[in-house]
């Protein structure tokens, strides 16, 4: 069974609080104590054959217990029978899971009449990326872990490949830089020169379609050298016009060209995960980056987009100066607005870590 780590953070005494210690978890304010201010740094231990929650390691309570649900567990005057009650360990080590399942857990401490109750947290078990990928199922996703030739395969429920424009050892690298977990190594663009050097798709009509319903894209990027535009992808309109039914640089995305733009920015020589996220049914717009959500201003979709066959990424066109320059890796696509849960935990799954970008 595969190995899942993760701590639901540290509880404070002070003001019985949940202190955010990694990405997953969120941090919320719970019921006032007057106890004595005992701080207690969490650590993830590492453990074989089901789920380890620990979330102390010493501390004034008298037990704890352990709420564990298959659906979200929102309705705090309605919570579950626990798990386990009177936990005078620190700690719970749950092996009774099933592989690929949805877990929710919670954890009450006790102490006299007082008690507080954590943050919810989602798992899913012995899941990976890719895993976690597959089962979301994405209409398009170029992995770019190729290792040789032009082929550029889409592993996507609708899948259309690509062929790289351009495999001179100056203007492509095969299995370069690492950006997440579990791949083998994103392929490089115009890493170490100025180059036309790009991946060119055939888009089909879902794709040329895409932004007229609600729609979710995401990639982990990682940009070496600016260039004039910086387009990650592009499904254009007009190559010598620079138009485009959808096109994403690292510092925005917009739909068609010059409308509907989301702003952000995606740093030179640090790999960032970005996603963005249009829902046409809760009229949100918004881009998730590096483990932060930033809000768009909501517009309409088109009612109408060009039929434009041309895809590209990083979209070059005919100029050296037009794409981005970088590596790039699961550039994907789905014709849903995915939850930030979804989103959220495809990044804890692919993070490598602070330092490793």
């Amino acid at each position: 069974m595969d190995i899942i780590i993760f701590n639901p953070g540290k509880f404070q005494l002070a003001n019985l609080s949940i202190v955010r210690s990694i990405k997953s978890i969120k941090a919320i304010d719970l019921i006032s104590s007057g106890a004595a201010n005992n701080k207690i740094n969490p650590k993830a231990i590492e453990e074989k054959g089901g789920i380890r929650i620990e979330f102390a390691q010493f501390g004034d309570f008298d037990s704890f217990d352990i709420l564990r649900s298959a659906t979200p567990m929102l309705d705090m005057e309605n919570l579950p029978d626990p798990l386990i009650s009177g936990l005078t360990t620190m700690y719970y080590f749950d092996q009774e899971i099933v592989v690929g399942a949805n877990y929710y857990y919670r954890v009450v401490a006790h102490r006299g009449s007082d008690k507080m109750v954590s943050e919810q947290l989602r798992i899913t078990v012995g899941l990976d990326f890719d895993e976690y990928l597959t089962n979301l199922e994405p209409i398009h996703s170029w992995k770019l872990n190729e290792i040789s030739g032009t082929a550029v395969i889409d592993i996507g429920i609708s899948p259309v490949n690509g062929t790289f424009s351009n495999t001179a050892s100056t203007a492509l690298v095969y299995r370069g830089k690492v950006l997440r977990k579990g791949h083998e190594g994103a392929a490089g663009f115009a890493v170490g020169a100025p180059s036309i050097s790009q991946v060119n798709v055939v888009a089909p009509l879902d794709l040329q379609r895409l932004t007229l319903n609600s729609f979710t894209w995401f990639a982990w990027v990682h940009p070496t050298a600016n260039t004039d535009y910086n387009w990650i992808f592009a499904n254009w309109i007009s190559l010598s016009s620079g138009t485009a039914n959808m096109r994403a640089s690292s510092s925005y995305f917009q739909f068609p060209h010059n409308s509907n733009s989301l702003s952000y920015i995606l740093p030179l020589n640090r790999t960032s995960f970005i996603a963005v996220v249009y829902d046409v049914i809760s009229h949100s717009y918004k881009c998730f980056i590096n483990g932060t959500w930033y809000n768009g201003v909501y517009k309409a979709p088109p009612i109408s987009v060009a039929t434009a066959a041309s895809f590209q990424f990083p979209a070059c066109g005919n100029w050296n100066y037009y794409g981005m320059r970088g590596y790039l890796s699961d550039l994907t696509f789905f014709d849903k607005a995915l939850s930030n849960d979804d989103l959220e935990l495809l990044y804890n799954l692919g993070f490598l870590g602070e330092g490793n970008g």
